[in-house]
């Protein structure tokens, strides 16, 4: 296993997934790339994201060479890294469009833990007809309020508050994102941060305190945070839920967005 250029590993993660006619994978500014050769021939890759508090995986192996043992030899070396950084487990995360990706995933004996949809605003669909709440309004967090963004992010998920500590201080020191405090009256009700790369937007982090949530304060929020994209000139806007999370997904339909792929994570432990 060895290192590889980002701009060859984009071009290949293309081609193999135009194959299977699926979406090629994104790669993170903080990705790790990893190879696979035989003789000399490149047939696999793995990537790898450490999140601070856990870590995610993705193989992907040239169709050609596919049922010789390649998948299994990347795996054995994410389990290997994922162990040097003291992980008990990791997730394996699996294009739900690929049947042969999931079945892998179950062939080695990763365990399902939850499935996530990718997705993509459509800023004509964005339904404002709603009532406003009076009083609310979005504003840029300051570094020094890590500890109150920490504090409302374990409240909005139910994270333990380490973790969120952690979450925050990660976010705070990457220059792509931006957290924002939603404000009601001057007190802070909710969070959500702002990522902005080369070629697209996000929104992540996004919750609101337990007791102010129904009240249409969550979807003021986001419809405030997609306006300050759209008016910068964002046109591919993204956001993440959890398939099961029923409320969250028609929140964001209401708000424009429509899935546009999913994924399974299955978890991958490292020591028996």
């Amino acid at each position: 296993m060895s290192e590889i250029d980002r701009e060859q590993a984009a071009a290949l993660l293309a081609d193999w997934s135009r194959q299977d006619g699926l979406a090629p994978p994104e790669l993170g500014e903080d990705t790790q790339i990893l190879r696979h050769e035989r003789a000399g021939d490149l047939v696999g890759l793995a990537l790898l994201n450490d999140y601070g508090s856990g870590s995610e995986a993705g193989l992907w192996v040239r169709p050609d060479a596919r049922r010789a043992g390649v998948g299994r030899a990347l795996l054995a070396a994410i389990t290997d890294d994922a162990g040097r950084r003291g992980r008990e487990s990791f997730l394996l995360v699996c294009d739900r469009a690929s049947a042969s990706g999931e079945a892998f995933a179950r062939a080695v004996g990763a365990q399902f833990a939850f499935a996530e949809h990718a997705m993509a605003l459509d800023a004509a669909l964005i339904e404002r007809r709603r009532p406003r709440v009076p009083g609310l309004r979005l504003v840029p967090a300051d570094p020094d309020e890590a500890e109150m963004l920490a504090g409302i992010q374990a409240a909005a998920f139910n994270d333990p508050l380490d973790e969120a500590r952690r979450h925050v201080a990660r976010g705070l020191a990457t220059p792509t994102q931006q957290y924002v405090l939603g404000e009601l009256n001057g007190e802070p009700v909710g969070l959500l941060r702002i990522g902005r790369y080369p070629s697209f937007a996000d929104v992540t982090a996004f919750g609101v305190l337990p007791e102010r949530q129904r009240r249409g304060i969550g979807r003021q929020m986001l419809l405030a945070a997609l306006d300050i994209l759209l008016a910068d000139g964002w046109r591919d806007i993204r956001i993440e839920v959890e398939s099961e999370n029923h409320n969250a997904l028609r929140l964001y339909e209401s708000c424009g967005f429509r899935v546009r792929r999913s994924f399974g994570y299955y978890r991958v432990c490292v020591t028996g």
